[in-house]
């Protein structure tokens, strides 16, 4: 359906338009026609119809006139311009106004038909091209929405999802160079005993204010506000503080404005690469949390730090009790008790105490392999993780450290040989862990069938061959993490796992802590000599 107006100071030229009109345009609404150009811009304005015969010669404001204010107010409805054959002269300047044709008094018949057909055409194609481009935009706005959901999700679990971040960066005005994370949390008050349930009003008026300030993402989880705050190419590490400062006093100004309660900001690091935003999310946490002001950035060291225990001298003693024939358990203990002793003196929590129990069995792994070329050598990261995190206090965990120490030293005493294969097989995933390997491909490089191995891995190991091979990787995973400040993806990549979102899947079942978790405990029990 179609509106029309008819402006012409005329009454029979008007009423014989209209005629024409309901005679041969069932689809077209006739608006009350009018008589000069002052209401026909009161009616445009009323009305806004989508067609407008006009005369360009009326009294008062004349139809060309009328057309250049119409230009000016952007209306965009077609207008035909109806004329004598002596204002021929304005037609051009009618048509560079914007006029979509014309009509020479008197009319005739067939050409009147033909102009408004054609007219109605360009209307109905420029509606089909605006309904795509809603329909399109409004794609674009839900791909937009599930792919900063992705975006998200992937940096608060640890594993920031690059392709996703690719396809992101596409919808921005100006090139990537960089954001920040934030977290916002309601504070409690005697009026709102329970402020999380505000989170998703709060979260509404946040994105109706960020919009006008920067690019930005939102995801509400386990009771805080998170933002991704993209601000363009104005804002960069130098300066990055005071503008984020300023958003959050306006944020907070408005929220107390509507809601009648107070929140707190805490902010991460500038972060050029979006590869480390994973750090940003723990960061952003740390400062929310470790300050009373109601604004916080997060300042290096922000976790709490802890004095570093050198374990040469433990791991020397230890190694050496291993490698001797002689060695007893009890001097292995009496380490170990010493050790941990010294963590307890110091106040390491207890998740600190696992890793650390766990960087010394790694240390005394490595040094044995180095010595021995013990390349099958005996020793499961992965299970020692797990057992020692069931462990509730010191004395359980020496229990186990000290476990897995008489391994090590029973499989020196004994000087056990694994079956052939099995040791071809193992000594094979060590110098190619990297690698895509499977079973087969080990099989036929020892000379059997892929069904032998497997059954020969099971009955000498007691695992299957994917659990051998993750076993590796992890181990191979947990010394890189120690050595380095890699991101999830190089380190999943270097051990053999080319999709970074399956190797922190398997990394945290396998060891019950994301990489950077890990990362974290690693920096407070090593020297800073040993974070290289």
């Amino acid at each position: 359906m179609y509106s029309l107006i008819i402006a012409d100071d005329e009454a029979i030229e008007c009423r014989g338009l209209e005629m024409r009109i309901q005679n041969h345009f069932s689809n077209i609404e006739l608006l009350p026609s009018v008589r000069n150009g002052l209401d026909f811009l009161k009616s445009v304005e009323k009305y806004q119809p989508d067609i407008a015969i006009v005369d360009i010669n009326m009294p008062g404001l004349t139809g060309l006139e009328a057309l250049k204010i119409l230009k000016l107010k952007s209306f965009s409805m077609k207008i035909i311009i109806n004329t004598a054959y002596n204002d021929f002269e304005y037609i051009q300047e009618a048509l560079t106004l914007g006029a979509s044709g014309y009509l020479l008094k008197p009319i005739e018949h067939q050409n009147f038909i033909d102009t408004l057909n054609r007219v109605l055409d360009a209307i109905d194609e420029e509606r089909r091209h605006s309904r795509i481009f809603q329909e399109t935009n409004q794609m674009m706005q839900r791909m937009k929405k599930a792919v900063g959901d992705d975006i998200m999700s992937s940096i608060i679990l640890g594993q920031p999802n690059e392709e996703s971040f690719q396809l992101y960066c596409q919808t921005l005005s100006e090139p990537y160079q960089g954001g920040i994370f934030g977290a916002i949390l309601p504070v409690s008050s005697e009026e709102i005993h329970d402020p999380s349930r505000c989170l998703p009003e709060i979260k509404k008026i946040v994105e109706e204010e960020l919009y006008a300030f920067c690019q930005y993402q939102t995801k509400l989880y386990q009771d805080v506000l998170y933002l991704y705050l993209i601000p363009g190419t104005k804002v960069t590490e130098s300066n990055y503080q005071p503008w984020a400062r300023n958003i959050a006093s306006m944020l907070t100004e408005e929220i107390q404005k509507k809601l009648k309660m107070t929140v707190r900001f805490g902010f991460s690091q500038w972060k050029e690469n979006f590869s480390r935003m994973y750090e940003a999310f723990r960061e952003c946490n740390l400062a929310l949390h470790s300050k009373e002001d109601s604004i916080g950035f997060f300042e290096e060291p922000h976790a709490k730090e802890y004095p570093t225990i050198p374990i040469d001298t433990f791991l020397e003693k230890i190694t050496n009790e291993i490698m001797q024939g002689t060695g007893s358990k009890e001097e292995m203990e009496k380490q170990v008790k010493l050790f941990l002793k010294r963590m307890q003196e110091e106040q390491y929590s207890m998740h600190t105490a696992e890793v650390a129990a766990l960087n010394l069995l790694l240390s005394v792994y490595d040094t044995l392999k180095s010595k021995y070329g013990l390349s099958a050598f005996p020793f499961s990261s992965i299970k020692a993780m797990q057992e020692m995190q069931e462990c509730h206090t010191m004395s359980e965990l020496c229990e186990k450290i000290v476990g897995w120490l008489e391994v090590f030293q029973e499989r020196l005493k004994s000087k056990k040989v694994q079956n052939v294969y099995v040791e071809e097989a193992m000594l094979y995933i060590e110098k190619n862990y990297q690698q895509d390997l499977s079973l087969d491909e080990i099989a036929e490089k020892i000379g059997i069938s892929s069904f032998y191995l497997s059954r020969l891995i099971k009955q000498q190991l007691k695992q299957n061959f994917i659990d051998l091979l993750t076993e590796i990787r992890i181990r191979h995973a947990l010394f890189l993490i120690r050595q380095g400040d890699e991101t999830v993806k190089d380190i999943g990549k270097s051990v053999g796992y080319s999709n970074s979102n399956y190797f922190y899947k398997v990394f945290k079942k396998s060891t019950g802590m994301t990489v950077g978790e890990m990362r974290d405990y690693f920096r407070q029990i090593l020297p800073k000599k040993d974070q290289k």
